[in-house]
């Protein structure tokens, strides 16, 4: 299981970047490129893609990016990764 969380991860970043590309390729000022970057390290591209979509012809990466999102929750969520340490044994 912590195979899908390393692909999930790994796609995720590649959406991101596509996004990046496309936000510093579509607009004459590189201030939506920028703030896909910094915040939340992706969170403020995902935002940013979704407001742009039609715009920048973002849809099919944008789809990808948020399945992979859910997938990416659900497994964790379902493996117990996101847990920050493990519950000692009581015996």
């Amino acid at each position: 299981m912590q195979f899908l969380l390393i692909l999930t991860s790994i796609g995720a970043l590649v959406c991101w970047i596509k996004e990046i590309l496309a936000a510093f390729k579509n607009e004459e000022s590189p201030l939506l490129g920028i703030l896909s970057i910094i915040p939340c390290f992706g969170l403020g591209g995902f935002i940013i893609g979704w407001i742009n979509v039609g715009k920048w012809n973002l849809s099919k990466v944008m789809y990808i990016w948020t399945a992979i999102v859910v997938l990416h929750l659900i497994i964790g969520a379902s493996t117990g990764a996101f847990t920050s340490f493990s519950m000692p044994q009581m015996n």
